[in-house]
C-alpha cells in the first residue's frame, strides 16, 4: 500500500488543437486514509501548477482523488464506483480490461519484468494501448504507476488528450525516498510564494456546465469574466472534431441542436490560453 507522504511530480506538455505549445506539473500526494463504502482508500491531494507565455506562475487545486488497493489491483474511486486503473497480477499476452465513465479501454500487456533496478523489486509492464498515445506504448510500474502518462479513463487520454504528454519527474516517498527521472528538478515550474502579474487566470478553473444532459443548448457559468472570448471545440466520442467557434464568454450557451444523439466533449479555451475539458451527452 501507498505511504501517506507519497507524493508524485508530472510534467504536462500540452499542445493545443490551435498549435501554441504549454508546459505545466500536476503534483500528487497521499494526504491520509480514508474509509468508503467499507474500504481503505488513500485521499490523494491533487495540485496544478502552470506558467503562462509571459512568466505568470498559478496554481489550482483540483478535486481529491481516491484509490484503493486489492492485491495487485488498483482501483480509482469517481462517480460512487471504484474502477480498474492497473493491474499488476497481469502477465504477457493478457489484456487488462478497463471499464468506466461509459467507455471501454483495452490494453495489452506486451511485456512484464520484475524490475530490481531502484533497489527494491517491483513489477513492470509494457502495454499496448488500442489507442495511440503521444509516447508511444505506456509503462507501469507497481511502486511510481504510469511514468508517461497519468490516470486511465478519467483523464480522458484516449481521446481528446492526444496532444497531451504526462511525464513522471519525480516520486518521493517516507521510506523509499526520492526517485529524480531526469534531470529537470521535481519543482522547476512550482514558485516559492505564487506570482499573479495579471488578473489571476485561476478564475479560468470556475467555468461549469450548467448541465451534462442537453437537448437544445450547452449551458456553462463563467466567474469574472468580463469580455473575455472562449473558443471552444465539440468532439464526438472517438475524438472528432464536430463543431469549433468563438462566443464572448458572457453568452453562457451553445447551440447544440443539431447535433445527434450521443456522448461528446466541450473543450474550452480562454485568452490567457488555459484550457479545460467537459463530457456531455445529447439526447
Amino acid at each position: 500500500m501507498l505511504p501517506i507522504g507519497a507524493k508524485w511530480t508530472y510534467q504536462l506538455i500540452n499542445t493545443t488543437w490551435w498549435g501554441d505549445t504549454y508546459y505545466s506539473h500536476r503534483e500528487l500526494f497521499v494526504e491520509k486514509d480514508s474509509l468508503i463504502q467499507n474500504k481503505l482508500c488513500k485521499k490523494l491531494k491533487v495540485n496544478y501548477y502552470s506558467k503562462l507565455t509571459n512568466g505568470t506562475v498559478f496554481t489550482v487545486s483540483n478535486p481529491d482523488k481516491f484509490i484503493y488497493q486489492n492485491g495487485g489491483k488498483i482501483f480509482l474511486f469517481a462517480q460512487d464506483s471504484f474502477y480498474l486503473l492497473y493491474d499488476f497480477d497481469l502477465f504477457t499476452g493478457e489484456t487488462a480490461q478497463f471499464i468506466g465513465d461509459g467507455r471501454f479501454v483495452e490494453f495489452e500487456i506486451l511485456e512484464r519484468d520484475i524490475d530490481s533496478s531502484y533497489n527494491f523489486l517491483q513489477k513492470k509492464l509494457k502495454m499496448k494501448a488500442v489507442c495511440d498515445l503521444p509516447n508511444g506504448e505506456p509503462i507501469l510500474y507497481e511502486r511510481f504507476g504510469m511514468v508517461n502518462e497519468y490516470f486511465f479513463f478519467a483523464e480522458f487520454h484516449c481521446i481528446t488528450d492526444r496532444n497531451s504528454q504526462f511525464k513522471l519527474r519525480c516520486y518521493d516517498d517516507p521510506k523509499y525516498g526520492l526517485f529524480n527521472f531526469d534531470s529537470i528538478p521535481c519543482d522547476s515550474i512550482r514558485p516559492n510564494k505564487i506570482k499573479i502579474s495579471i488578473k489571476d487566470p485561476s478564475e479560468f478553473a470556475s467555468v461549469r456546465l450548467l448541465s451534462t444532459v442537453v437537448n437544445q443548448n450547452l449551458s456553462f457559468s463563467t466567474h469574472n469574466f468580463e469580455n473575455s472570448t472562449i473558443t471552444y471545440l465539440i468532439l464526438n466520442s472517438t475524438g472528432q472534431i464536430i463543431l469549433a467557434n468563438k462566443i464572448n464568454a458572457q453568452a453562457h450557451s451553445i447551440d447544440v441542436s443539431d447535433l445527434s444523439t450521443g456522448l461528446y466533449f466541450l473543450q474550452v479555451q480562454n485568452e490567457n490560453n488555459l484550457s479545460q475539458i467537459f463530457k456531455f451527452v445529447k439526447l
